[in-house]
């Protein structure tokens, strides 16, 4: 089968059901037609062999996103696809194991050092689709902790609030004002790309007309899915973003906020390479932070699930800040437009 045929194959191939025949043969404890089989050699009595399902056991992928599963599903099929063309198989958890550690050093090895999420997913995927060998693969958890430490990943640094008004600013005059108050959004509610990708008009409750009643006066943001969780929300801090919001929502029947094209203002404007959209959401929180917010608040506000994460990415980030600073001539005009932001957006767009 080749590698894209295997590519599709469902992760466990059907079994029949067991016979109700009371003189069918002994049930046994090796498993013949699962994707992790062996047709080799037997199992040694002191292994344990891997049960197979009777159907899809679709319950265990009911807390994880869609996007997670997808790439869990993915990964695993590449596993399964390169244990067939390696004529490779296990029939327990210990060869299992065995196979996912050669898996991921042969990720490792072919990628130089890269792609080390790829590696993540393929275990996690296995024990998602497989819960009973979560504690049953050692060797392919540190294989995979271990890579960090050869091949530390690159962080991507924090973008200023100066630099976020530039780049605003710069997709104004591009005529991409959507992009440009998406942008400012981002950071200053600290969103992740999924997050705000979904935002709708209907989401946005905006002071005393919203259907938080007559009292409330903020400007919220219902957020129906996250990485922690559902239905969750984030008040819109700054004035400046308030105004563009709502000069968006004025002009919107209830679609989706489009996405900003960072690649293009970026390279424009000679920022860093490195900054990616994800930076909008580590520098919304620095910002706070560097502004004397606790961050306890920022956590909570951010929609982080430990404290122990929050508190090492806050940390960190000033440190990646400081290494990552705009030249002084482009700092000093992103100051200016920061001056009065949502001027310095309408001026732009007459330009």
């Amino acid at each position: 089968m080749s590698r894209h045929a295997a590519a599709k194959a469902p992760l466990l191939k059907p079994v029949p059901k067991p016979s109700l025949d009371t003189k069918a043969a002994p049930a046994t404890d090796k498993v013949d037609n699962c994707w992790l089989a062996t047709a080799t050699a037997a199992a040694p009595a002191t292994s344990q062999a891997v049960p197979m399902p009777r159907r899809n056991w679709h319950l265990f992928q009911a807390g994880y996103a869609k996007s997670t599963t997808d790439r869990y599903r993915s990964a695993t099929q590449d596993f399964t696809a390169w244990c067939k063309a390696s004529g490779l198989k296990a029939q327990t958890f210990e060869e299992l194991d065995v196979l996912l550690t050669d898996y991921v050093h042969d990720l490792y090895d072919a990628n130089d050092g890269r792609g080390r999420q790829k590696a993540v997913n393929t275990v996690y995927g296995c024990q998602m689709f497989m819960p009973q060998c979560k504690d049953k693969l050692p060797l392919a958890t540190q294989a995979v902790a271990r890579w960090s430490k050869k091949h530390p990943s690159i962080s991507h640094p924090p973008l200023q609030w100066e630099a976020a008004v530039l780049m605003a600013v710069q997709l104004a005059r591009h005529k991409q004002f959507r992009y440009a108050v998406a942008l400012l959004l981002a950071f200053d509610c600290m969103l992740r790309i999924e997050e705000f990708m979904q935002l709708k008009k209907c989401d946005v409750a905006d002071g005393a007309g919203s259907a938080l009643g007559a009292r409330y006066r903020a400007v919220t943001l219902r957020l129906a899915t996250t990485k922690t969780g559902k239905d969750q929300s984030v008040n819109v801090r700054q004035g400046c973003v308030k105004a563009l919001l709502r000069q968006v929502l004025a002009d919107t029947k209830d679609r989706a906020v489009s996405w900003w094209r960072r690649v293009r203002v970026r390279n424009e404007l000679g920022l860093n390479d490195r900054l990616v959209p994800h930076s909008l959401r580590h520098g919304g929180a620095t910002w706070r932070f560097l502004a004397g917010e606790s961050v306890e608040n920022i956590m909570v506000e951010g929609r982080w699930a430990s404290s122990k994460s929050a508190r090492t990415y806050i940390q960190k980030s000033r440190a990646v800040l400081l290494a990552n600073a705009i030249p002084s001539k482009l700092a000093k005009t992103a100051a200016n437009l920061a001056e009065d932001v949502v001027l310095s957006i309408a001026l732009a767009q007459k330009h």
